[in-house]
């Protein structure tokens, strides 16, 4: 997708939402040793694919924060996440980053839920030596700290689950895009919150979520016309299907010999030409 994007001369940025590195099962001590060398195999792999920015998933802590925060200084991998807190007050990982990407300063944050797995039990319950604050006031402050070094667009890359990414986008204005992770969501279009959009792809990397944006005038305005032509685009993907399979029968039917084959094939193009009928009326004038 990079070279893809390259090549054409449009800006590329690989988000990960966080929960890539531990399955949510029971870790036996046996596995251990497994599933860290696991572990750094992924990190390694996602380092070499270029990823740009990861955030901290609960599940990514099975063996830590010191594990993590190690691994993430051996491999330089992009880990970030503004809630995770040390005894003394410090965020563990970066909270944010801004990267010029196509001549456009885009300000990264990440912030983690507060509970773990589907039992939602309290993130580091009993380990005084980290805390997790709360992810609605702490993006509230990634927001300013990002406005005020100049990020023209801002993205939220979450592990808050589907529901929370609804209500920051709602509670904190200023979050243009959101990318979230930790409720195995799997939006086939945006959602919106407010004017912020909010994305999901599913669990464990068997989807990949794809955005292309096509910005036309000055930031931060143009991004209140952004609007989403993704079913538009199906649309006319279905379209050019039953335009192919009415053609592809037109020719069958020009050919077919066989009396008891020529019923089906005109019957099969019935269909297809009164679908092609339906789903082109449901196309805008100007994509006609």
């Amino acid at each position: 997708m990079r070279k893809e994007a390259s090549s054409a001369g449009r800006a590329f940025l690989n988000l990960e939402s966080g929960d890539f590195l531990f399955p949510e099962e029971p870790l036996f001590p046996e596995e251990i040793e497994q599933r860290r060398v696991k572990a750094e195999l992924i990190l390694a792999a996602n380092k070499a694919m270029g990823l740009d920015f990861a955030a901290v998933g609960d599940q990514d802590l099975r063996l830590g924060v010191e594990y993590l925060k190690a691994a993430a200084e051996r491999h330089q991998f992009p880990f970030h996440c503004a809630n995770i807190l040390g005894a003394d007050g410090t965020p563990v990982f970066p909270g944010h980053v801004v990267k010029t990407v196509g001549g456009v300063k885009i300000g990264l944050f990440s912030v983690i839920t507060t509970t773990t797995g589907f039992d939602a039990k309290p993130l580091f319950a009993g380990n005084p030596a980290y805390k997790v604050e709360d992810p609605f006031a702490v993006a509230k402050q990634e927001v300013k700290a990002l406005q005020a070094e100049g990020a023209q667009v801002i993205v939220a890359a979450t592990h808050l689950g589907l529901t929370d990414d609804m209500r920051l986008g709602n509670e904190v204005p200023g979050i243009h895009f959101i990318f979230g992770g930790h409720s195995s969501s799997q939006l086939g279009e945006p959602n919106k919150a407010a004017s912020t959009w909010v994305f999901q792809s599913g669990s464990r990397g068997k989807y990949i979520g794809r955005l292309d944006i096509d910005l036309r005038g000055e930031l931060p305005g143009a991004l209140a016309t952004l609007a989403d032509v993704s079913s538009q685009q199906k649309l006319q993907e279905r379209i050019k299907h039953y335009e192919s399979e009415v053609h592809t029968l037109k020719a069958r039917l020009a050919t077919e010999t066989a009396p008891d084959r020529q019923p089906m094939s005109q019957a099969q193009g019935a269909c297809y030409t009164a679908q092609l009928g339906r789903e082109s009326k449901t196309l805008p004038a100007d994509l006609a």
